[in-house]
């Protein structure tokens, strides 16, 4: 550690967490208040098998975007745990935000946003569908 610079950059190096990408992308980009809809209810572990594909889907403004299913995913959501529950204390009611399918609006050419009056709808198979209308930051937070 006495090596290490603690600039914002060496810090990140040092702990082997984020590059500033990552900060943007992975983290601000994420984050923000209001961005992470969730409901209006919850599906309880015990109600559902995660074992079995579940469609997921997303309409931006009626138009399918994303389509996929939960055995697409990179890691099992039972790995996902395991590995989380090794690092961090996990409770009920906790939530694990895991990314979605394919069909993200930078993987357009071109980049397809999202923009102020969108309205975005998410359904999950076996568990029910969440939409909401994107707004627009107030000028005080830019």
């Amino acid at each position: 550690w006495g090596s290490c610079r603690w600039s914002r950059h060496k810090m990140w190096d040092c702990l082997g967490i984020f590059n500033e990408g990552d900060l943007m992308n992975r983290f601000l980009g994420k984050s923000m208040d209001t961005f992470c809809p969730m409901g209006p209810w919850i599906v309880p572990a015990a109600d559902i098998d995660i074992t079995k594909a579940l469609r997921v889907q997303t309409w931006v403004n009626d138009d399918l975007r994303q389509d996929g299913s939960t055995l697409d995913m990179i890691f099992p959501i039972a790995e996902l745990i395991e590995v989380i529950s090794k690092a961090m204390t996990l409770h009920p009611g906790d939530v694990l935000a895991t990314g979605t399918p394919a069909g993200v609006g930078a993987g357009f050419k071109p980049p397809r946003w999202l923009k102020p009056g969108d309205k975005v709808r998410v359904a999950i198979e076996g568990i029910g569908e969440l939409e909401n209308t994107v707004g627009t930051m107030p000028s005080s937070e830019l």
